[in-house]
């Protein structure tokens, strides 16, 4: 069926060492924050000015 795990151990089954819980908030966010920006590069800067 496909699927996506974020991390896999040395024996290639899924685990999570590095990311706990649910990795992808951290795209999610950005896909929320990038509209109000106006500087794709440097999008701290660019929020702090609002």
């Amino acid at each position: 069926n496909g699927g996506w795990f974020h991390e896999i151990d040395e024996n290639g089954k899924p685990c999570e060492k590095q990311f706990i819980g649910r990795p992808d908030i951290y795209h999610s966010l950005q896909a929320d924050i990038f509209p109000l920006t106006t500087a794709v590069s440097n999008i701290f800067a660019s929020l702090m000015d609002k």
